[in-house]
């Protein structure tokens, strides 16, 4: 299977890892956040990058981070493959990494302002 790892400190990404783990999963795609014991053992061995990205570790072995990730996912979806086709052109790819690095880089900030509570924070204010 292929093993997608996410930032489960974000609120953003915990929500999105929720929704599309169902669709994923019988699609041959586990998800788990990258403070679980899987992360560590999945990519020992790699040069990860110290920014929390999302990270895809496929079942071959190849390691793939950010917007590929998404690219690699869409693939799996027979609808989406023209899209993603597209997302690989040269300006395409450029514009659309470039906006996924945006977006990256200030997940943390759009989740506050969406109300959207980190994985931790999620389990801890259902309890009460």
């Amino acid at each position: 299977m292929h093993r997608i790892f996410y930032d489960d400190q974000c609120g953003l990404c915990s929500r999105w890892a929720a929704a599309i783990t169902p669709g994923l999963f019988v699609r041959g795609f586990t998800v788990a956040g990258r403070d679980s014991k899987e992360f560590a053992r999945s990519t020992s061995g790699w040069t990860i990058p110290s920014e929390p990205q999302i990270i895809l570790c496929t079942e071959t072995g190849r390691l793939l981070i950010g917007l590929d990730v998404y690219l690699f996912m869409a693939d799996s979806f027979g609808w989406l493959r023209p899209l993603a086709w597209l997302m690989r052109r040269k300006p395409i790819y450029s514009m659309a990494n470039a906006a996924y690095h945006i977006l990256a880089a200030n997940r943390y900030r759009i989740s506050a302002t969406l109300g959207l509570e980190k994985a931790c924070d999620r389990t801890a204010s259902h309890r009460k």
